[in-house]
């Protein structure tokens, strides 16, 4: 990073946030800001994008959306305090774990086809958004958000472990009680 900085590189970081990095986001903000990274994407762990691997295994990496709060709001808070403005996208966060930065989540992207080039061509082409979609679900307390339109749901293997109980709806009602 430092090496990019000084010749002046255009440098975005992109994480894929695990349970193992909880402990440090919050330091992150000055990571990246003391850096000159001018962009950073954290995307939830897309468990139909991380190959072959055992089901104990995801479920040591892939932390429980209520407790990414804390550390997420944390490193925002940091960012915010030090760079208001810096550009910060999370990608595939139900927007009810974090309302307050909602305009910070995203869920899909530009219309995009991707190529996986493996020998056995078991891929190939394939849309790489709908691909995403389909490894998700909105749940039954979901009916109701006024973001349902924006939001692909929760992994279905996150569903089948924890179920939905920490997901709230963010109803009309429930954002007129914010500040």
């Amino acid at each position: 990073l430092r090496l990019l900085q000084q010749r002046r590189q255009d440098v975005t970081v992109n994480m894929c946030l695990t349970t193992g990095a909880l402990p440090s986001l919050p330091l992150l903000a000055d990571l990246v800001l003391d850096h000159g990274v001018r962009q950073l994407c954290i995307d939830m762990v897309r468990p139909v994008s991380t190959g072959d691997r055992s089901e104990a295994w995801l479920q040591a990496i892939m932390p429980r959306f209520g407790d990414l709060v804390a550390p997420l709001t944390d490193l925002l808070a940091a960012l915010d305090r030090r760079a208001p403005g810096f550009d910060v996208n999370l990608t595939h966060l139900p927007f009810c774990v974090l309302p307050g930065e909602a305009h910070r989540i995203h869920h899909g992207g530009e219309p995009t086809i991707t190529f996986t080039a493996d020998l056995a061509e078991r891929q190939g082409a394939m849309d790489k958004y709908a691909f995403q979609a389909d490894d998700r679900a909105k749940l039954p307390g979901c009916e109701g958000c006024l973001l349902a339109h924006r939001c692909t749901g929760v992994p279905h293997v996150y569903a089948r472990w924890h179920g939905g109980d920490e997901l709230k709806p963010l109803t009309r009602e429930a954002l007129s009680a914010r500040d």
